[in-house]
């Protein structure tokens, strides 16, 4: 019967974007999280996004991570080179990472 009643509203584009927007919220919205507690959001916010219909894949995900860590300010430029250097990592050990640095320097 749910997944009937999830068949009656359509998304509208505006609303799709509006979603799209909530997804992309800055890490400096949440003044003082830790980089873990920030990636945990936007999980929470790539699953609310699929069940409205509003795609956002883990490579969207891990780009804007990746673009709040470097906006920033809070890491190291060799850190974060170091970062881009390397091979190819997957969002769980990119999220290690980052958290282990944040750790260091808070």
């Amino acid at each position: 019967m749910l997944e009937h009643l999830c068949t009656w509203y359509k998304v509208t584009n505006a609303q799709q974007l509006a979603i799209k927007e909530r997804f992309l919220a800055p890490w400096s919205e949440t003044p003082d999280a830790h980089v873990s507690t920030y990636a945990r959001q936007l999980d929470k916010r790539q699953i609310e996004c699929s069940e409205l219909k509003v795609p956002v894949s883990d490579a969207d995900k891990l780009l804007h991570f990746i673009g709040q860590m470097f906006g920033s300010d809070l890491f190291e430029r060799k850190f974060l080179d170091d970062w881009e250097d390397a091979d190819a990592v997957g969002w769980k050990a990119t999220v290690e990472h980052f958290s282990n640095e944040f750790g260091k320097i808070g």
